[in-house]
């Protein structure tokens, strides 16, 4: 099997006992490993980065030269590479003590379970064909500490009706059949056979760079005080979509006003749950903009922090900006409830066509209305695609 065949992931977990300064360390180490790839997905409560190595190889191989291109040759050389690297990044303290540990593996959750068992060495390799042999003595409780783990909304559950059962190693989980896991788990059983084997469940999400997100609208002409919360749907619906497509979730949200004569208002709001839908963001946005308006005191219990000059009676606005902070990777009930919202919102859409067009009917326009079938679907102009013809009453 040849290095090209299949790409590896790494693991870097760091030992956080090692320094005082984490957050330093913690920061020097993802700068380091961003200017290797690109492609790095960050635990920060772990303390671990997940690397896709894939395309990097060469670059970390450049002070070593392997004896071939096997990769049972070259991926112990990619470990200790990486491990070089998170030296020259933190170096070791208290009298030489390893700042962390790599793990080498096919995929993700390997990755991330060869370093997870690390004692005594900086490094450990799971090779392509030696997966079986890795994971058969693992204990099956191992599996809640994966990345992965989130995907499946049961697991503890499952794990702890395993261990009723005398099922203790994922060797010993391996010997009942998907379908038999599927009859007692549900969904969450195939899924749990899936992450017992080594597989992942979901891609690689990219370290997210932006520290926050934002939407903004521009009023012409201004607007009053009272017609601002009709423009906050919008905003909210557009930040929402945004988080969707890249798997986010927001722990802080900022409302900004702007003024025709000049002047600016702000509100924050640290949430205590993660948030990302429509709907929730709405809700928050909704509270910060009439606490804005009304004058309210600030509202500690709720974590608003207003910076305002206070709204003047009778000012009128031109811009309405919205921004959420505090991003990081959405859960899997985060991720369930966008896609909730998504059909909901394309249900709502086909009702309010549905009733616009039953207007149209009833009205004078009737006689203009026309019908569209789909005629050329492979048409270059999009005026061919459609045929239009009189509706029939």
């Amino acid at each position: 099997m040849c290095l090209k065949e299949i790409r590896p992931f790494a693991c870097v977990c760091l030992n956080a006992a090692d320094t005082v300064d984490v957050r330093g360390q913690w920061q020097r180490v993802v700068r380091v490993f961003t200017c290797l790839t690109p492609l790095i997905e960050a635990h920060r409560a772990s303390q671990a980065l997940i690397l896709a190595l894939g395309g990097s190889e060469r670059l970390l191989l450049r002070r070593t030269t392997p004896g071939g291109d096997a990769i049972d040759q070259v991926w112990p050389l990619l470990a200790q590479a990486v491990a070089q690297l998170l030296i020259e990044a933190v170096p070791p303290q208290h009298g030489g003590q390893s700042v962390g540990v790599v793990g080498l593996g096919p995929t993700r959750t390997l990755a991330w379970l060869a370093a997870s068992i690390l004692s005594g060495t900086d490094t450990a390799v799971v090779l392509p064909g030696q997966e079986r042999a890795f994971l058969a003595p693992l204990p099956v409780t191992l599996l809640q500490q994966v990345p992965d783990a989130t995907e499946i909304v049961s697991l503890a559950n499952m794990v702890a009706a395993l261990e009723i059962s005398g099922i203790r190693t994922l060797g010993q989980l391996w010997r009942l059949p998907v379908e038999a896991l599927s009859r007692r788990f549900g969904a969450d059983g195939g899924l749990l056979a899936a992450l017992a084997s080594g597989s992942d469940l979901r891609s690689l999400r990219r370290v997210e760079n932006a520290q926050w997100l934002g939407a903004r609208l521009h009023f012409e002409p201004p607007l009053a005080a009272q017609q601002l919360p009709l423009a906050l749907g919008p905003l909210a619906e557009r930040l929402a979509l945004t988080l969707a497509q890249r798997e986010l979730a927001v722990g802080k949200v900022a409302l900004i006003i702007e003024s025709d004569a000049g002047t600016r208002m702000q509100a924050l709001r640290r949430l205590k749950h993660p948030l990302g839908t429509t709907r929730a963001l709405l809700e928050v946005t909704e509270r910060l903009l009439a606490g804005m308006l009304a004058d309210a005191a600030p509202n500690s219990e709720a974590g608003i922090v207003p910076d305002v000059p206070l709204p003047v009676e009778g000012e009128r606005y031109v811009a309405l900006r919205l921004r959420v902070g505090g991003l990081h990777p959405a859960t899997a009930e985060q991720r369930r409830l966008w896609a909730v919202e998504q059909q909901q919102a394309g249900v709502e859409r086909i009702e309010r066509m549905t009733a616009a067009l039953r207007a149209l009917r009833g009205g004078k326009y009737a006689d203009d209305l026309l019908r569209a079938d789909l005629h050329a679907p492979d048409a270059v102009l999009p005026e061919e695609r459609y045929r239009f013809t009189p509706r029939q009453s």
